[in-house]
């Protein structure tokens, strides 16, 4: 089955330099993305985060989503580059894995040794970070009215968790246990562009560790683009028997 998709693009509204990016992201979704969202809702009620509000953020972007009459669903940050071809990759992964969380960010520091030694993704349970992942819609779907009903509503406003953070509790606690991260990854994360006030942006694990940059032959050749890249069934590149890493 070909996979169809929702597309969520989170973008700052309050950070102008940040929209050409938003609009690029959606310019690339042409032809791919049934139906795209531009999530632009201001959550700070007057502070300096960038999610004061950061339940009603993610309850938001979820309930739309598993309202998409789609087998997959993405969510990005306005802070990404996307590989060349990106959404015909992103389609030949789902096909290799289409009931797995597919965080895309592959932030974990041992991601350049594990390519060398040809592995095409590994797991983790898990460590989905925010700039980009990917639901399946019957995960999508259970993950979006979990998320509502865990906490009560007059308590969201006090809540301190983030839309990757209760992902990941998520996949642990109701899902299959472990999220994907593709080798190489399609996306690179602008960390030079801010929206919480100081230099930088996230932590030392907010960034890619083996991008489609770095590796451009990779994904520039067919294998990039085709589903045997990101399957092969019983093999080193099969997502679903590559390392379970934990944490560094």
């Amino acid at each position: 089955m070909t996979p169809t998709f929702s597309l969520v693009v989170n973008h700052a509204p309050w950070a102008r330099e940040r929209l050409a990016t938003a609009l690029y992201l959606f310019a690339e979704s042409i032809g791919y993305a049934k139906a795209a969202l531009l999530h632009d809702t201001d959550y700070r009620d007057g502070g300096p985060s960038a999610k004061c509000r950061p339940v009603l953020f993610t309850v938001n972007q979820w309930n739309w989503s598993a309202q998409q009459r789609v087998t997959h669903h993405v969510f990005m940050t306005d802070d990404l580059d996307l590989a060349p071809g990106f959404w015909k990759i992103l389609e030949a992964m789902v096909m290799a894995a289409p009931e797995d969380v597919i965080g895309l960010l592959s932030n974990h520091p041992e991601s350049p040794r594990l390519l060398q030694e040809g592995w095409h993704w590994y797991r983790t349970n898990s460590w989905v970070v925010g700039p980009c992942y990917v639901v399946p819609h019957v995960a999508m779907v259970d993950l979006a009215d979990w998320a509502e009903r865990r906490w009560p509503a007059e308590t969201w406003d006090k809540l301190g968790w983030a839309d990757d953070s209760e992902l990941n509790h998520w996949v642990s606690t109701r899902g299959r246990k472990q999220a994907l991260h593709p080798l190489p990854t399609p996306i690179e994360h602008k960390r030079e562009i801010s929206t919480w006030g100081h230099t930088g942006h996230g932590d030392d694990f907010s960034h890619e560790r083996v991008s489609w940059r770095e590796s451009g032959a990779v994904l520039a050749g067919i294998a990039g683009l085709a589903v045997g890249y990101w399957l092969d069934k019983g093999g080193p590149q099969d997502p679903q028997e590559s390392p379970m890493m934990g944490l560094p």
